[in-house]
């Protein structure tokens, strides 16, 4: 839960927010000389993007881990984002590390660049406190015609930063199609359903769900992951599967329901999002994905940054690829 959370030189102040999977700062801060980041000063100073691509994002990752800093301020870049507080997940929820990052929006970056080079005095305060909650996992099971045939399982994160419509919105709509769809036409293959939180805090829900059903990683037919962003208003979707032939069968849906601009991450290399739990356990998936401009930013709202049109085409394509993973 953060509480105080800004960088101060006395005449600036501006709001940001903690990295989760590290530290919060003592109450009055953390105070000292700025510098770039892997400096000897006492607060790095640093660009960063909301993910582990960006450049700025994996040297961030790795300054963290060398402990050249007491604290760090990272600078949301404003590359293939809009400008804003663009905020990175939390991968290491389970297993904190690192000085206390604070992270600012893109906005913030002539003035804390300028006193990074130039080695002037920053207070950074990210108070982190800890209150007791409960989140949960959503799921159904819809029993096939033969029990004899290994189980079909569709997930989707449910949760995100801020109010992530664009990054979630694509998911859940067509997490809940399939529902509606095996529903009236039941499955051979037995279809579970889970829609899974913390996907922002290191997938700590997909996490739980495993350690209920570990055996669904080498017994499951197959994963449908229904990942971020696929129905933001940019130019493309990223397409993943586990085997060539889950690549072709699910790439000639997405086209025969006029998807175009498809990237694909090639066959073995590890996945974004949740299909990299799939496929670290050696499990067989297929999975879709996309970019989105807002993303992780509170910006990301209703009706600027969805594509409702590329919406219904991604749910023509996976309810027939579904199909044809639920059958013998």
């Amino acid at each position: 839960m953060p509480g105080l959370c800004e960088v101060s030189d006395g005449d600036h102040r501006i709001d940001g927010l903690p990295l989760f999977d590290g530290p919060g700062t003592p109450a009055a801060g953390i105070s000292g000389a700025a510098g770039p980041l892997g400096s000897d000063a006492a607060i790095g100073v640093t660009l960063f993007g909301p993910t582990l691509a960006h450049p700025g994002s994996r040297a961030l990752a790795a300054t963290r881990r060398d402990g050249h800093h007491r604290a760090i301020v990272a600078i949301a870049a404003g590359e293939d984002v809009l400008p804003g507080l663009a905020v990175q997940n939390a991968e290491a929820f389970g297993a904190p590390y690192g000085p206390p990052v604070l992270q600012v929006p893109t906005a913030a970056a002539p003035w804390l660049l300028t006193a990074g080079e130039g080695g002037a005095e920053l207070t950074v305060q990210a108070e982190l406190g800890e209150e007791a909650t409960e989140a949960c996992n959503v799921g159904c099971r819809i029993e096939g015609s033969v029990s004899t045939l290994a189980p079909l399982v569709v997930m989707t994160p449910k949760s995100a930063w801020w109010r992530c419509t664009a990054e979630r919105v694509g998911g859940i709509c067509v997490w809940l199609e399939l529902i509606r769809h095996f529903a009236s036409r039941a499955p051979e293959r037995t279809v579970i359903f889970t829609a899974n939180t913390g996907h922002e805090l290191g997938h700590v829900g997909l996490d739980h769900f495993l350690t209920q059903h570990p055996e669904l990683l080498s017994t499951a037919h197959a994963w449908i992951h229904l990942g971020a962003n696929f129905a933001s208003r940019s130019p493309s979707v990223r397409y993943q599967a586990s085997s060539e032939t889950l690549m072709a069968s699910g790439l000639a849906a997405l086209r025969r329901a006029g998807i175009t601009g498809i990237d694909v991450t090639p066959v073995g290399e590890r996945p974004l999002g949740e299909a990299r739990n799939v496929h670290d356990g050696g499990g067989s998936y297929v999975s879709i994905l996309g970019a989105n401009p807002w993303f992780h930013q509170p910006a990301d709202r209703w009706p600027d940054s969805v594509d409702l049109i590329r919406l219904g085409a991604v749910r023509n394509a996976f309810v027939e690829l579904a199909d044809a993973l639920a059958g013998s």
